[in-house]
C-alpha cells in the first residue's frame, strides 16, 4: 500500500526530479509539485485544473498519494488540466445523499465523461469494490447528478518491487444499443430516475460489468475510453500473489452463484484454459478471448468466439473435431431466399439462438434449458473469464512455473479422485523424479531417453520431469529440450483428464508432451507409435489402485498378453488393476530402464494368488533399488497407505529368470548320484539362509523321501501342512490305500510329502536366488507414523483454509521449502533422502548418513522375504531392527565398547553423609547443550532416591519425551567434588578417554540427526514415552585417533565461541534498542492515549478454532515474538463467513496487543503486522489501528513494548479464575509520547539496523549446529 514512508519511491518512480525536499515533473508543460518539507501537493491550478476542497492537497490521508498518482497518470495520457477536476460536491437528489468525488474527468465540449474514485491498495480498494457490487456505493450515488456521464471507475495503485501497478475497474454508464436490442425486456440506463433504478440496470441489465482495461493503455487515446481491440501487449504475466488468491476467487464465484458441480466447473475451467491458450497462439494481435465491455460486446457474441476458440484448440491439441456453427454460417445457407429474405433470416436465426445459445455447452457451469438460465450461467461465465483475461498463459521465455502450480492447485480442488485414481502431490511427483538417474539417461549427442507416465491423469510426472530434465541438459550444454519433450508420452484413460494434462503441460510451456488418450493397458495405440515395448528407459506412475471389473473393458486378446491374467477366477469382481499395471511396467521397459511407481502397500504382503504373482514378476523382472513408504498424510483426505517401488529392468539377453528357472530345474531331477552341481555356491548360500546344511539340504534335491533333510526344523511346518491337508485326510478315507500294507503307506506318504516339500522349495530356492542375484541391497525408507513428524518429514501438510487450500509447503524465513525427501535447490545434496535413492541406482550407491538413519536403512532383499512358512507368498516385509551407521574413514564401535552407560551409585556409597555434591535436575540443562545452574546438597539427601548419579565430565543426556527432543544434554562440568546427581530421566555416558574424548563423545551424541534416531526408538505409552538404554548401548560410533578427536573438538570450539559473541552482539543491539526506547519516553514530548493515535481498537474473533486447516488462520498470543507477528507454519484457522472475515482481517501496519493470559509475562505482549496473506487474531487479542498521520507503526509497538507501557498495563490488570486480563477500554488510555513523525522514523530506522543486527547474530546461532555437522563429516 502506498504511505508518506514510500511517497519519495513513487514520485522516483514516476520520474519525478527531486531537489531537497521537494520533487517536480513537468508534463507537456504543465507542472506537477510535491513539498514533503510542508506535506503539499501542488497541482496546476493555473493551467485551469479544478480543486474544489484542499484537503486533497496535503499529506492527511493515504488516499491523496492516490489521486496525485491518477492525476498524473491523466496527464501523461494526454488529459489536459482544464478538463479535471478534483473534489467536485454535488447536493444529491431523492435516492443518493451528498458526496465529493476524487475526479471528474470531462470531454473537449466540457462534458462529464469519467468519474473516478480512488481508494489505497488492498482491503480498502476491495471493501470499495464489494460494496460496489452490493449497492452501487460512492460511484452510483455521483450519477445522479452528473447521469450524462459516460464511465464510472474504481482506481487503486500500489508500489511492489520499485514499478508503480495500478488497478482500474471501469463501468460503462452508457447503454450498449445493441445489446438491448437482443433483450428488449432488459431496462435502460436511460430509462432510469434515481440513483438506485441506475444501479438496478447495470445489476440486472449489465450483469455488474466492468472491464479492467481501457483507460491507460498504450493504445488507448485520450477521451476515448474503452477497447474494442485486445492484444498479448495488454496482458501480464502471472505473480506469485496472483497464483495464491486465485483459487480462492474461483470458489467465491461459484458459492456466490450457488454452483454446485465443483467438477463439472473445473472442467469448464479447463475449456476455457484451453481457449485462452489458443487465442494468444493464433489471435495475438486481435484477441478473441476478452470481455470487451458492455459498451461494446455481448453475452451471444462472447460465447460464439468461445465457442470458435474452443473448436480450434480440440482439433490442435487433441485432435478431436468439435461441430460449431456460427451466425454468418447460417446467414449464408438463407443467402438465395427470395421472399422477404430479412426477415426470414431473423426467424431462423431466433430458432437457431435458441439451440445454440439456451442450451447446455462446453461453458455451461450451471444446467443450461431455457434463456433465463443462459443469462445465470453468462453472469458466471462472465466473472470466471474476466479473473483470467489479463493474464498471459503462454510464454515462450519461461517455463510458467507460477502457471503450471497455479493450475495444480485448481486440479487438487477440482477433479474428484475416484475409480482408484488420486493425484500426485507435486512434492512426491518431485521427490520421485529426483531420486531418479536422470542425469545418467542423457547422453550428448544421442537420442533423447524415451520417458512414459502410462496413468498420467492430469500430467503431475510428465511436466516436472521436463522442468528437472531442464537444468541437467543445461549441464551436459543442451540447449534445445524440445527433442527431449517430444520423447515424453503420457497415456491417460479419462478423456477429460487427458485433455487436462495437455493443457497443464502447455501452462508449464512443454506443449510437445505426447499425451494418449487410451486404456494403458492395451499394448498399441494408433495415434501414437512411438508407445512400444521394450523400447523406454524410463517410466513414472501413479496408477489407479483396485478397480472392479476394470478387465470387462480390456479385450480378450489384450488380456491374454498378461501373465496375470490366469489367476483371475472372475472378470466382473477382479480388481487389482495395480498389478496388471505393474507386469506393464515390465513390458514396456528396455532392459536397464528405471522406474519409480506408487503402489498401495497391499502390493507387498495381499495373499491373493494375483498379488503373489505380481511379486513374483518384480522379483524376477526387477531389481529393487529401494522402497519408500511415506505415510498415510502423503495424499490428503484418502489416507492410502502407498509404497514407492524405485526399480531398474534386469537384462533380457541373457535371461536372467530363464536362466536361473532352468538351473533350479536341474538341481531338483532326482538323483542320488548326481555330486555336483551347476552354481552350487547358490544351493549353499539358501541352505545357510535357512538354517540347514548344504550336505542335508542337497538330499531333498535328490528327492530322499525322509533323507536327512526332514529331520531340520525349517521343514517341520511343511509337515503340519501335509497332516492337516485334505489330500491326506481323502488318502487316508481310500480303500485302496487302507488296503495297503503299513510300510506301503508309510512309502506312499513319503512319496507324496516330499513333492509337497520339494514343489515349495522349488519355488523358494528360485525366488531366494533371484533376489540374491540383485548386487545391492535394498533402500528402504519409511516415514515416521507421527502426524506432526511426518509433516516435517515430507514438507508439507493439507489445508482447506479458505484462501490456502491444497497443499501448505512447509519452509524457512528465506522461503525454502523444508523437507527430508529433497533439496529443491541441489538434487545432489547427501543429507537428503532422494540423494541416497539416486546413487543407490549406481554401483558406489552409499549407506544412509546419520541425519536419515531414522529414516532410512538398507536390506538384502532375501532378508526381506519369509523363506520360513509352508506358503511361500513371497511377501516384503519391511520392518527392520537393522540399522546401518554413518559411513566414515574411520573403525567403528558400539558406545557401549567405549563407554559406561548409567554408571551404578555403588561408586560413591562409601561417602561420607554430610559430602556435598551439586544436584541438578531437568530444567537446570539448556537446550542449548548447557548446565545452567547446579544445586548443592548432602549425598545423603539424594543417594538413596531414584535420582541419576554422574560425576566430572561424564554426559548427561534427556531419555524422556519432549525432554530429549528439544536437546536437553550437557557435559557435567564444574561439580561440587566432583560428584553429581539429578532427575531420574537422565541417561549418563561415561567415556573411556584413553579412546574416546567426552568432549568429541558429546559433540557426536548433541546432534538433531542423533535425536531423531533416539526418538524412533522410544518406548512406552504417548506422553511417557522414553530412549531405552541399549539405544545408545548399540550406537555405532567412529572412532578416529585421539588427535583427530581433538581436533575436531578444537574446531567445534571456534563455533561455540562465535555463538557465545553473537549472544552478546544480540544483547547489546536489545539493550541499545531498550536504551533509545527509554530516551523517547523521558524526552517530555507530548503524551497521547493510544486511542488518539488509533483509527481503532478493535477485540478479536470469538470463533471455535481448528488445527485442521479449515476457514482462515488466526493469529494468537504464540505467534508474537520480537514485535513481530509470526506464521510458523502451525496456525490455527476458523471456519468463518465472508462478512466476519473482512470485520477481522488483519491489515499490514495494524498491531496486536495480547490482553489475557495465566502468565504476567505474557500480558501485554505487543506485535506489528507486517505479513502477505489473508490472517484473523484471536479474541484475548486486541487490535490496534494507527493513525499514520500521527504515529508510525513500527514506533507505536516500540512504545507499547516498553517496560512503562507494560508495567502500566499490568497495573490496570485484574485477575480471574487464574487469568490476568486488562481491557481494550483500560489498555487504550494508557498514553505514549508522540514527536513528530520524522523523530519517529529516525528511531524506527536506529532500531532496524539494530534489529538487523541482531538477527544476524542469531543466524550465527541457528547456523551452530549445521557448521559443527560440517566439522564432523571434514574429519570423520
Amino acid at each position: 500500500m502506498l504511505t508518506f514512508e514510500n511517497l519519495p519511491a513513487l514520485l522516483t518512480a514516476l520520474g519525478f526530479t527531486a531537489q531537497n525536499q521537494n520533487f517536480t515533473k513537468v508534463i507537456g508543460g504543465v507542472p506537477l509539485e510535491v513539498r514533503l518539507d510542508t506535506q503539499q501537493i501542488i497541482y496546476p491550478e493555473a493551467q485551469g485544473l479544478v480543486i474544489n476542497e484542499r484537503q486533497t492537497c496535503n499529506f492527511s490521508a493515504a488516499e491523496n498519494i492516490v489521486v496525485l498518482e491518477c492525476v498524473h497518470r491523466l496527464l501523461e495520457k494526454g488529459y489536459q488540466p482544464q478538463h479535471i477536476e478534483l473534489e467536485p460536491k454535488w447536493q444529491l437528489g431523492r435516492g443518493a445523499s451528498g458526496g465529493r468525488a476524487d475526479i471528474l474527468v470531462k470531454d473537449n465540449f466540457g462534458k462529464p465523461l469519467l468519474i473516478i474514485e480512488c481508494k489505497t491498495a488492498g482491503s480498502e480498494f476491495k471493501r470499495a469494490w464489494t460494496k460496489t457490487l452490493q449497492d452501487g456505493d460512492q460511484l452510483f450515488s455521483y450519477t445522479q447528478q452528473i447521469s450524462g456521464t459516460q464511465f464510472l471507475c474504481l482506481y487503486t495503485v500500489d508500489l511492489t518491487g520499485g514499478e508503480v501497478q495500478y488497478t482500474s475497474h471501469l463501468i460503462a454508464h452508457r447503454d450498449n444499443e445493441r445489446y438491448l436490442a437482443d433483450n428488449p425486456l432488459f431496462k435502460s440506463f436511460r430509462d432510469a430516475a434515481d440513483v438506485r433504478e441506475r444501479f438496478a440496470v447495470w445489476r440486472d441489465t449489465y450483469k455488474l460489468d466492468y472491464t479492467t482495461k481501457g483507460l491507460f493503455e498504450d493504445n488507448i487515446q485520450p477521451y476515448h475510453i474503452g477497447k474494442e481491440k485486445y492484444s498479448l501487449n495488454d496482458l501480464q504475466a502471472i505473480s506469485p500473489d496472483d497464483q495464491k488468491g486465485k483459487y480462492h476467487e474461483f470458489a467465491t464465484i461459484l458459492r456466490q452463484h450457488n454452483v454446485s458441480g465443483r467438477e463439472n466447473a473445473f472442467d469448464k475451467l479447463v475449456n476455457l484454459f484451453l481457449c485462452k491458450l489458443v487465442d494468444e497462439t493464433e489471435n495475438a494481435g486481435d484477441l478473441k478471448f476478452y470481455w470487451k465491455g458492455v459498451a461494446y460486446d455481448t453475452h451471444f457474441e462472447l460465447l460464439d468466439r468461445l465457442q470458435q476458440l474452443y473448436q480450434a484448440g480440440m482439433a490442435r491439441f487433441l485432435g478431436e473435431s468439435i461441430t460449431y456453427i456460427n451466425q454468418e454460417a447460417v446467414n449464408n445457407a438463407l443467402r438465395f431466399i427470395k421472399q422477404n429474405p430479412d426477415a426470414t433470416q431473423r426467424a431462423v436465426w431466433n430458432l437457431f439462438v435458441q439451440q445454440k445459445f439456451f442450451t447446455n455447452n462446453d461453458f455451461s457451469f450451471i444446467d443450461v434449458h431455457n434463456e433465463k438460465l443462459f443469462y445465470q450461467n453468462a453472469e458466471v461465465l462472465l466473472r470466471i473469464l474476466q479473473m483470467w483475461q489479463d493474464i498471459r498463459l503462454s510464454n515462450p521465455g519461461s517455463h510458467n512455473q507460477f502457471l503450471g502450480d497455479m493450475f495444480e492447485g485448481f486440479l487438487d480442488q477440482g477433479v474428484k479422485q475416484s475409480e482408484g485414481q488420486y493425484f500426485t502431490p507435486i512434492p512426491i511427483c518431485r521427490f520421485i523424479l529426483m531420486s531418479l538417474p536422470l542425469e545418467g539417461l542423457i547422453k550428448p549427442g544421442g537420442q533423447p531417453p524415451k520417458a512414459i507416465d502410462y496413468a498420467c491423469g492430469a500430467g503431475h510426472f510428465l511436466n516436472e520431469l521436463a522442468l528437472q530434465f531442464k537444468p541437467l541438459l543445461a549441464r551436459q550444454g543442451v540447449t534445445d529440450p524440445k527433442p527431449y519433450h517430444q520423447a515424453i508420452y503420457g497415456i491417460e484413460k479419462e478423456y477429460r483428464l487427458s485433455k487436462v494434462a495437455k493443457v497443464s503441460a502447455f501452462m508449464y510451456g512443454q506443449q510437445d508432451i505426447n499425451i494418449c488418450y487410451g486404456d494403458a493397458l492395451v499394448k498399441h495405440h494408433a495415434a501414437y507409435p512411438g508407445i512400444e515395448d521394450g523400447t523406454f528407459d524410463l517410466l513414472v506412475a501413479n496408477p489407479p489402485f483396485s478397480v472392479k471389473g476394470f478387465l470387462e473393458t480390456l479385450p480378450e486378446a489384450e488380456r491374454d498378453g498378461y501373465t496375470l491374467s490366469a489367476t483371475v477366477d472372475k472378470l466382473d469382481t477382479a480388481n487389482s488393476i495395480e498389478t496388471f499395471f505393474l507386469e506393464r511396467a515390465k513390458q514396456l521397459l528396455k532392459p536397464g530402464g528405471v522406474a519409480g511407481i506408487i503402489l498401495p502397500s497391499s502390493v507387498l504382503s495381499n495373499a491373493n494368488g494375483t498379488y503373489v504373482r505380481a511379486r513374483e514378476i518384480l522379483l524376477q523382472y526387477f531389481d529393487i533399488v529401494a522402497i519408500a513408504e511415506l505415510g498415510s498424510g502423503t495424499f490428503g483426505k484418502t489416507g492410502t497407505n502407498t509404497v514407492t517401488l524405485f526399480l531398474r529392468r534386469k537384462p533380457i539377453a541373457p535371461d536372467t529368470a530363464a536362466h536361473y528357472r532352468d538351473r533350479v530345474d536341474q538341481w531338483f531331477v532326482a538323483d542320488e548320484n548326481q555330486p555336483v552341481y551347476a552354481d552350487a555356491h547358490l544351493i549353499d548360500a539358501y541352505a545357510a539362509h535357512i538354517g540347514v546344511p548344504a550336505a542335508d539340504y542337497r538330499t531333498l534335491l535328490q528327492g530322499v523321501a525322509g533323507g536327512a533333510w526332514a529331520k531340520h526344523d525349517h521343514f517341520e511346518v511343511y509337515l503340519k501342512k501335509f497332516n492337516d491337508s485334505t489330500e491326506v485326510e481323502k488318502l487316508s478315507k481310500q480303500k485302496a490305500f487302507k488296503a495297503l500294507s503299513e510300510a506301503a503307506r508309510e512309502a506312499e506318504l513319503n512319496k507324496r510329502y516330499l513333492a509337497l516339500v520339494q514343489g515349495i522349495e522349488r519355488d523358494k530356492i528360485y525366488h531366494f536366488v533371484m533376489a540374491r542375484d540383485q548386487k545391492h541391497p535394498v533402500l528402504v525408507i519409511r516415514a515416521p507414523t507421527d502426524s506432526k513428524a511426518q509433516k516435517a518429514f515430507l514438507g508439507y501438510e493439507w489445508s482447506s483454509a479458505k484462501g490456502d487450500e491444497g497443499i501448505r509447503l512447509v519452509k524457512d524465513a528465506a522461503g525454502r521449502h523444508l523437507t527430508r525427501l529433497y533439496d529443491e535447490a541441489d538434487r545432489f545434496n547427501p543429507a537428503k533422502l532422494n540423494s541416497l535413492i539416486e546413487q543407490a541406482f549406481s554401483a558406489d550407491g552409499r549407506p544412509p548418513e546419520a541425519n536419515l538413519l531414522a529414516f532410512a536403512n538398507q536390506r538384502r532383499l532375501i532378508d526381506l522375504l519369509d523363506f520360513s512358512k509352508a506358503t511361500f507368498e513371497k511377501q516384503i516385509n519391511l520392518s527392520s531392527t537393522k540399522t546401518v551407521v554413518l559411513s566414515s574413514q574411520w573403525p567403528k564401535k558400539p558406545l557401549k565398547d567405549l563407554a559406561i552407560l548409567n554408571p551404578s551409585k555403588r561408586e560413591v556409597r562409601d561417602m561420607s553423609d554430610e559430602t556435598i555434591v551439586s544436584f541438578i535436575e531437568m530444567a537446570a540443562v539448556s537446550e542449548e547443550g548447557e548446565i545452567v545452574r547446579q544445586d548443592e546438597r548432602p549425598i545423603s539427601s539424594v543417594i538413596k532416591g531414584s535420582y541419576t548419579y554422574f560425576s566430572e565430565d561424564d554426559i548427561i543426556l534427556a531419555k524422556i519425551t519432549p525432554c530429549m527432543e528439544n536437546g536437553k544434554c550437557a557435559l557435567a562440568r564444574g561439580l561440587v567434588n566432583q560428584i553429581g546427581f539429578g532427575s531420574s530421566e537422565f541417561h549418563v555416558v561415561r567415556t573411556r578417554a584413553s579412546e574416546l574424548l567426552p568432549d568429541f563423545a558429546f559433540a557426536y551424541l548433541n546432534r538433531t540427526i542423533i535425536r531423531e534416531a533416539a526418538a524412533s526408538a522410544m518406548t512406552g505409552a504417548s506422553g511417557h514415552r522414553r530412549v531405552p538404554e541399549s539405544f545408545y548401548a548399540d550406537l555405532a560410533i567412529p572412532v578416529p585417533p585421539l588427535v583427530v578427536q581433538q581436533q575436531i573438538v578444537q574446531s567445534i570450539s571456534v563455533v561455540d565461541k562465535g555463538v557465545e559473541s553473537a549472544k552478546q552482539i544480540a544483547a547489546k543491539c536489545q539493550s541499545e534498542i531498550e536504551s533509545l526506547v527509554n530516551e523517547i519516553l523521558i524526552a517530555g514530548h507530548s503524551k497521547f492515549s493510544v486511542e488518539r493515535v488509533a483509527l481503532d481498537v478493535q477485540y478479536g474473533l470469538n470463533e471455535s478454532m481448528n488445527e485442521s486447516g479449515l476457514g482462515y488462520k488466526i493469529f494468537r498470543m504464540n505467534e508474537i515474538a520480537q514485535r513481530r507477528m509470526v506464521d510458523g507454519g502451525q496456525m490455527k484457522c476458523a471456519d468463518i463467513s465472508a462478512e466476519e472475515f473482512a470485520k477481522y482481517k488483519l491489515n499490514k501496519g495494524d498491531i496486536l496487543f495480547n490482553r489475557t493470559n495465566g502468565s504476567a509475562d505474557h500480558v501485554g505482549k505487543v506485535g506489528l503486522f507486517d505479513l502477505d496473506g489473508d490472517y484473523c487474531f484471536a479474541s484475548y487479542l486486541v487490535r490496534v489501528t494507527p493513525d499514520r498521520t500521527k504515529v508510525i507503526p513500527e514506533f507505536l509497538v516500540l512504545m507499547m513494548s516498553s517496560e512503562i507501557f507494560r508495567r502500566t498495563a499490568l497495573g490496570l490488570a485484574v485477575k480471574s479464575a487464574g487469568q490476568i486480563n486488562i481491557n481494550a477500554t483500560k489498555m487504550r488510555n494508557i498514553t505514549v509520547p508522540v514527536p513528530p513523525l520524522p523523530e519517529q522514523q529516525r528511531l524506527v530506522d536506529k532500531v532496524r539496523k539494530l534489529e538487523q543486527q541482531i538477527a544476524e547474530a542469531q543466524a550465527v546461532i541457528a547456523s551452530a549446529p549445521a557448521r559443527k555437522q560440517a566439522i564432523l563429516q571434514k574429519y570423520l
